[in-house]
């Protein structure tokens, strides 16, 4: 049975070694979508089974929060994903919620045990 996921990342996904290897074992069970943040407009390619949500960098960090808090739970509304995938400590409680709204399955894979900030 296929099943298909929702990686939710609070930064960018090209930098992320761990989330990909995670996307490689979630698109085993069927298809995956991104969702990552950049502040860097120029990076907000439209590649296939991927979303970006541009953070301005002027922006204050509860402004960026809330503004990639709705996209994720817009994107799981619009996808409607068996599985939500929360790839950091930022993407948590956004991923939470939507896979609560959604009756989607929740995985944690936040693998930060400090955050600097």
């Amino acid at each position: 049975m296929s099943k298909s996921s929702l990686f939710i990342l609070y930064g960018d996904f090209n930098f992320d070694g761990r989330a990909k290897r995670m996307l490689e074992m979630a698109e085993f069970f069927g298809p995956a979508t991104i969702l990552d943040a950049s502040v860097n407009p120029l990076q907000a390619g439209h590649e296939p089974g991927r979303r970006r949500v541009v953070l301005r960098s002027h922006w204050g960090p509860v402004r960026c929060h809330i503004v990639f808090w709705s996209q994720a739970i817009r994107e799981v509304f619009r996808r409607r994903p068996d599985v939500v995938y929360a790839q950091n400590f930022f993407s948590t409680l956004p991923a939470w919620v939507a896979a609560r709204l959604t009756g989607a399955q929740f995985i944690y894979d936040a693998y930060e045990l400090i955050v600097p900030e």
